[in-house]
């Protein structure tokens, strides 16, 4: 029951009403008897930095941001913690007594939910498809965590110079070796030297396509992660055909979920629950 003392937690996003944030914190808040609700609200750069202040306003625990405000956002908050900061994107807000901390939990939730399944970046090349936000977080965090290589594949031409740029900087933060690449340019060996294949594009979001040419073959010992988690993806049918170990991002989605719930709670989301009900809610 909603009381003169409950807490509201959000989601800042444009668009926000496809969210599964809301179904994620609000089974958790009640599992954990924690007096609380999360709401998802319309909002965009043009009233970020109004919708940042009401944080300290209505004194709400924290917000979680998603496109297109987790740039926009470090220029509003009081505190940047160190790797978003290096990131350069938050997607986690958290109101400590109106003082504003901005964090990345994107690539170590997705990290967190590949330990969970036994599965370590440390020691091992990966390819990483993508530049965006979660991309970025991901690459860094695999860097931090002791992966040997790390091929980035960047599909939009103009963003070549700033994310190699960017990428040496967390190969002088972490010593691990980050090499860029043009999509144009990917070819049959940058499969067969990796052990890991991570999807960070919106291809085959809306669509049955791949994020590479389709005559590319998936050897058996790839295991193929797509942050996709809305369909069965071209990208993933493939990695079942090529009987790879596979996995959509649902569970990157709980996993950044988890880490923003503690930091505003410091209790512990009911992952499996959450999970099992995210998947009931996907098939739907």
């Amino acid at each position: 029951m909603i009381s003169g003392k409950t807490k509201l937690a959000a989601l800042f996003a444009n668009p926000c009403q496809h969210s599964l944030s809301p179904l994620m914190h609000n089974v958790s808040f009640q599992y954990t008897n924690i007096d609380a609700r999360y709401l998802a609200f319309n909002v965009d750069r043009t009233h970020l930095q109004a919708a940042i202040q009401s944080i300290r306003t209505l004194d709400l625990l924290g917000v979680n941001l998603s496109m297109p405000n987790k740039q926009a956002s470090l220029a509003y908050l009081d505190i940047i913690d160190e790797d978003a900061k290096n990131i350069g994107a938050v997607n986690t807000i958290v109101n400590n007594r109106g003082i504003l901390t901005g964090y990345n939990t994107d690539g170590q939730g997705l990290l967190m939910y590949l330990e969970m399944k036994g599965i370590l970046v440390e020691n091992k090349n990966i390819l990483i498809l993508g530049t965006g936000g979660a991309a970025t977080s991901i690459i860094y965090q695999c860097a931090k965590q002791g992966a040997k290589k790390i091929t980035v594949v960047c599909y939009k031409e103009k963003y070549m110079t700033s994310s190699i740029e960017q990428y040496q900087l967390f190969t002088q933060l972490t010593q691990c070796e980050i090499v860029v690449i043009s999509a144009k340019h990917l070819t049959q060996n940058d499969f067969n030297h990796n052990q890991l294949l991570i999807n960070a594009t919106s291809i085959g979001m809306i669509d049955d396509l791949l994020p590479f040419n389709d005559r590319i073959q998936l050897s058996s010992h790839l295991i193929v992660i797509d942050c996709i988690y809305q369909r069965d993806t071209a990208l993933l049918k493939k990695a079942a055909q090529s009987h790879c170990r596979h996995f959509n991002g649902l569970g990157m989605l709980v996993g950044q979920g988890a880490l923003a719930f503690n930091l505003w709670t410091g209790q512990q989301m009911p992952i499996e629950l959450v999970t099992t009900l995210l998947k009931k809610e996907v098939k739907s």
